[in-house]
């Protein structure tokens, strides 16, 4: 099962784990921002939910580039092979040189991600990233498998993340939906996406208007793909969403706000 798309490790660091780090940015400074607006020192702790997770991305990565350090250093290893069938062993190795690579990369860290949560509706995905995690070593995530639309709605889940963070999930409109709910208010829903995305953004607007979203606004990133510059799309949440939203499961996809 190969679940990143990729065929050797360079290919998997260009595609996947580059364009993740490329987020740091954007959620460094969201971090600052809640930190300034609450008084405390600059170092911050903050919740993060990756919805629709797939093979650990960007979750995985943004858990392992910002630790708790209070654990300890942290240290990669591979695999042990023979745990796991082959297309997993492949994906699972390609993760974890490519980011041995990407730790060493990182100077400095402002913010530590106390939980990164990692959300999505597939069992077998979901069963993967935990043998991942726990053959990588990462301590500071937590796997979920749940549909979005249902675990929006749980106690749970609903309103308990400093930030959502979501990447090649879905259009802007379905994403809304699905993210924000998730988000306390005061917090930041992130949504990585390619170039040429602001008629995309502009579409969603009226439903984040109705997630009780502030007005979006589009970074761009260091992270290219064939048709250009990707970005980062920034949305903060304004007060509660309204307790009708999310909707059923399939409906956000079907009719999108």
């Amino acid at each position: 099962m190969n679940l990143t798309g990729a065929t050797n490790e360079e290919e998997a660091f260009q595609m996947h784990i580059e364009d993740s780090l490329a987020l740091l940015p954007v959620l460094d400074a969201i971090t600052k921002q809640q930190s300034a607006s609450r008084q405390e020192d600059a170092t911050l702790s903050c919740s993060i939910l990756d919805v629709g997770s797939g093979g650990g991305l960007p979750g995985v990565i943004l858990a392992i580039a910002r630790p708790d350090w209070q654990g300890g250093r942290y240290v990669a290893h591979i695999i042990d092979v023979p745990r796991m069938p082959h297309m997993e062993v492949f994906t699972c190795t390609l993760m974890c040189t490519s980011l041995s690579k990407a730790v060493l990369s990182m100077n400095s860290i402002d913010t530590f991600f106390e939980e990164v949560t990692l959300l999505d509706s597939l069992r077998k995905r979901c069963t993967f990233v935990e043998k991942a995690i726990k053959e990588v070593g990462v301590q500071n995530t937590n796997v979920v498998w749940a549909r979005a639309e249902e675990a929006g709605r749980s106690q749970q889940h609903r309103e308990v993340y400093d930030i959502a963070v979501a990447r090649a999930v879905a259009k802007m409109r379905v994403l809304a939906e699905l993210c924000l709910p998730f988000v306390k208010p005061g917090g930041y829903w992130l949504a990585a996406k390619g170039p040429d995305c602001e008629a995309e953004v502009m579409a969603a607007e009226n439903a984040i208007r109705v997630l009780q979203g502030s007005p979006p606004s589009i970074t761009p990133v260091n992270a290219f793909g064939s048709s250009g510059q990707h970005m980062a799309v920034v949305v903060k949440k304004l007060a509660a969403t309204p307790p009708q939203y999310p909707r059923h499961p399939g409906k956000p996809n079907k009719r999108p706000l």
